[in-house]
């Protein structure tokens, strides 16, 4: 040892704390491997004070050699902070250090045991792991599990090179009879493996995976294989091997872990056969698993073998089927088109949820076809005439009519809208205002829901109802407030739709009569609107509707009383309307007349100039 490594070692004996743990670090950098520094620093160790323990702890650590490993075997098996401190050291030893904390295992209890195994298994040597694995083959429960904790955590911070040495000892493991027959050992070796997640390990452990494989040495390993990286593809290679433990009766240690090992495994066309017997499991675990491995094929003929189970006698197996459809391509027309096909309130209810969120994809001619149905189902048509249905077969009817109606919404369509217009407008024509007015209150809001379905709307609902003329009354009239509705689109065109409306014989005059009556009070479009349809009916002065549709045009100014006779007090209100009229049109033409002179005087005067010239 030379003059400035001898006054270093001796300096961490020092009485002076400062200078010794300064020494200390001087040599824990330097990491002199001499057999004399070793034998000092051991010395000091066992004299050391609590302030200058760690830095020598460290110095020896660092200095890495199995002398120097083996003098701080005492201070870890003595336990306390300073163990804390030499175990985390010793990691810096490296191989050197295999040897004395190896030899320590076996003593060690649980505790301590987990922190060797962790400070072995940090130095990433191959030996040292072959010395781990070595007393996990004949340890207990509490032993195997402490060895594979103590692995677990130094597993992140090993290199490539370290993980290699771990998952060459955990493969050797599991194709060790004497492990396959130590279960905690066994247990623990695939639990690693799992944790690595190399593909490596993965024949090891699919060997044990077939029927006639002890149970709990099964369970184990597939779950190690849920854990392995593979692609889904890979994944789904396995299908052969894994799928008939799902018909097995033992969900605990047979089907729970092949099911988890194949959760996302891309099981091919060639095991259609028996994904299609699990379907009728008992299981509903193995249900739901076999419907969504066969809805993620996206065959039609998959799919269309789960459509028909939404309308299955066993609710679990109609919610099984529902979970998968509902994230399956290509599914929602397939659906759809089973919809129109149902009668039962409860699978169309289902078959809804399903299209909840995949609607849109439905073909425009299937939406149509929905529509044609909704309809039937909410007018009655499909009913006999004259026939009475049960309350059975009346809810039935709702629940699918209800099914039917949220597939549209969610569907975005507006074809439902426009049918329904058209429909309405024939029940009207038939004299049908009632189901007219149930058709249209039934769709409202619907995408497409525009002015023609608002004036449906109103015009059912005033036909059915009696109509007060008074000013709250029908100031409060929800059908009114459509009709303005209407006529604030900027699209709207009041007097065409008035001409139009004078010509649908359907709508009787009374209704006519009101709806002139209300807008004549109005402004602009408005009271063209409503003069419009109170002049068609004044056409005809005979009918009641006539002779109050012409006082009403007098009483608003739109037109002057005929009679003859002293004028009544609708008439003389009508004389100071029009007045006002009056003067402000014989304001204006006065004010064009004079215009006219004024323009005809500068010309004279223009050409009397040019003369004198």
């Amino acid at each position: 040892m030379d003059e400035i490594l001898e006054r270093l070692t001796a300096y961490v004996a020092s009485k002076d704390a400062r200078l010794a743990c300064a020494s200390a670090v001087v040599l824990a950098e330097l990491a002199p491997q001499q057999a004399a520094v070793v034998r000092d620093l051991r010395v000091a160790l066992e004299k050391s004070d609590p302030v200058r323990r760690p830095f020598i702890i460290e110095a020896l650590g660092r200095i890495g050699t199995p002398e120097a490993a083996q003098a701080l075997v005492p201070v870890i098996e003595a336990g306390g902070p300073s163990a804390e401190d030499a175990l985390r050291a010793v990691a810096h030893a490296g191989a050197g250090a295999l040897k004395p904390l190896a030899g320590l295992l076996k003593k060690a209890h649980n505790d301590l045991r987990v922190k060797l195994a962790e400070a072995i298994s940090r130095t990433g040597e191959s030996q040292g792991f072959a010395a781990l694995f070595g007393e996990l083959r004949a340890a207990d429960a509490n032993a195997a599990r402490s060895l594979r904790e103590g692995m677990h955590r130094a597993l992140q911070s090993l290199d490539e090179k370290g993980r290699g040495a771990l998952l060459h000892q955990t493969v050797k493991a599991l194709e060790t009879k004497a492990y396959c027959e130590n279960e905690p050992a066994f247990h623990a070796a695939a639990e690693l493996a799992g944790e690595l997640g190399d593909p490596e390990a993965l024949p090891a452990l699919l060997s044990f995976a077939g029927l006639k494989a002890d149970p709990r040495l099964r369970r184990a390993a597939l779950l190690a294989v849920a854990r392995i990286k593979l692609d889904p593809e890979r994944r789904g290679r396995m299908a052969g091997k894994l799928l008939p433990l799902l018909e097995e009766s033992d969900y605990g240690q047979a089907v729970e872990p092949a099911l988890i090992a194949l959760r996302d495994a891309e099981i091919g066309a060639e095991f259609r056969a028996a994904l299609q017997r699990l379907v009728n499991s008992q299981l509903p675990q193995v249900r739901d698993f076999a419907m969504k491995k066969l809805a993620a094929g996206g065959s039609a003929r998959n799919l269309q073998d789960l459509v028909a189970c939404l309308e299955d006698a066993d609710p679990s197996v109609r919610e099984s089927a529902a979970s998968a459809l509902s994230k399956a391509p290509g599914a929602a027309p397939l659906v759809a088109e089973r919809l129109l096909k149902m009668a039962s309130g409860a699978a169309s209810r289902l078959a809804a949820r399903v299209l909840q969120d995949t609607a849109p994809e439905i073909p425009g001619r299937t939406l149509a076809a929905l529509a044609k149905t909704y309809v039937e189902l909410a007018t009655g048509a499909g009913a006999k005439a004259g026939e009475s249905q049960d309350a059975d077969t009346r809810r039935e009817a709702d629940e699918r009519r209800g099914a039917v109606l949220a597939v549209l919404r969610a569907s975005g369509s507006e074809v439902l809208a426009e049918t329904a217009a058209a429909t309405a407008a024939k029940l009207r024509n038939d004299g049908d205002n009632a189901r007219a007015l149930g058709l249209m209150k039934s769709i409202a809001g619907i995408a497409g829901w525009r002015s023609p379905q608002k004036l449906e709307l109103a015009l059912a609902g005033l036909s059915l109802v009696p109509l007060d003329i008074a000013r709250p009354a029908r100031n409060n009239n929800a059908n009114l407030r459509l009709i303005e509705e209407v006529l604030a689109d900027p699209k709207a065109e009041p007097k065409p739709l008035a001409k139009r409306l004078l010509k649908d014989d359907s709508i009787e005059r009374r209704v006519l009569g009101f709806i002139g009556h209300h807008f004549s009070e109005r402004m602009h479009g408005d009271r063209d609107f409503g003069r419009v349809l109170l002049e068609g009916l004044a056409a005809n002065p005979r009918s009641d509707e006539g002779k109050q549709a012409r006082e009403k045009l007098v009483l608003e100014g739109m037109a002057r009383s005929t009679k003859a006779s002293k004028a009544g007090i609708l008439e003389e209100r009508a004389k100071v309307m029009m007045a006002a009229a009056d003067m402000a049109a014989k304001a204006a033409a006065d004010e064009a007349r004079r215009a006219r002179k004024a323009k005809g005087a500068r010309s004279k005067s223009k050409v009397k100039a040019r003369g004198k010239r």
